[in-house]
C-alpha cells in the first residue's frame, strides 16, 4: 500500500478496481490554520472541475471555508461565521452537490446546552445564502456526514450525534435542509 501525503483528488478505476490519484496539490501553502493557528474536525469535498474545499473550525468559534485556486495552486480561506453572523460550537460538514452548489452544515453556539445545527449554500460563482437551522431538535454534539442533491431545488442531509434529546447515552439524528435559491 502506497502512502500519499497532502491533498489529493481521487477517481475510482474500473479496471483496477480501485481509486486512484488524479490530482494533487501543492503544499507548499497548505496552512489550514485560523487565528488560533489550528484547524479541528475538517471536512472536504471536491466538485467537478477537481476544485477541492476544505471546511474546519479553529476552537475559538470561527468555521474556516479553504478553497483552492486551480490554476495557481493558492489556497484562500473565507471566514463563514463572518458570513454567517454567528460561531460554531463544534465544527462542520461540506458537501457538494450535482451541480456543483456548494453546501455547509454546522453546529451554531448558543452558550447554552443545545446547539442548533445551521445550514448555508452558495452555487459555486455565488454567494452565501443567509443560515437557515433545524428547529425541531434541540441540536447535537458532533457532525458526521453531509449528502447533498440538487433536485428542484438544492438539498443536503445532515448525520449528526444527539446528546440532548433522550439523556445522557447519544443517538443518531439526520436533518434534511433544502436552501433557498
Amino acid at each position: 500500500m502506497t502512502s500519499l501525503e497532502g491533498v489529493f483528488v481521487f477517481e475510482y478505476s474500473q479496471e483496477k478496481n480501485n481509486f486512484l490519484p488524479i490530482r494533487s496539490i501543492s503544499q507548499s501553502n497548505l496552512q489550514f490554520k485560523g487565528e488560533s493557528g489550528v484547524c479541528f474536525r475538517p471536512s472536504a469535498a471536491a466538485n467537478s472541475t477537481g476544485t477541492v474545499y476544505v471546511l474546519c473550525d479553529d476552537a475559538g468559534g470561527n468555521l474556516l471555508f479553504f478553497t483552492i485556486d486551480t490554476s495557481s495552486q493558492n489556497w484562500t480561506v473565507e471566514n463563514l461565521s463572518k458570513v454567517m453572523g454567528a460561531s460554531v460550537f463544534f465544527g462542520g460538514v461540506v458537501a457538494v452537490d450535482e451541480k456543483d452548489g456548494i453546501h455547509v452544515a454546522f453546529m451554531a453556539n448558543t452558550n447554552g446546552e443545545a446547539h442548533p445545527i445551521g445550514y448555508i449554500y452558495k452555487e459555486n460563482d455565488g454567494s452565501w445564502t443567509s443560515p437557515i437551522y433545524a428547529t425541531s431538535n434541540k441540536g447535537g454534539f458532533n457532525l458526521f456526514s453531509g449528502f447533498a442533491h440538487h433536485g428542484k431545488i438544492p438539498y443536503m442531509g445532515v448525520v449528526y450525534e444527539d446528546w440532548w434529546t433522550i439523556g445522557p447515552s447519544p443517538r443518531i439524528g439526520i436533518v434534511l435542509f433544502g436552501a433557498e435559491v
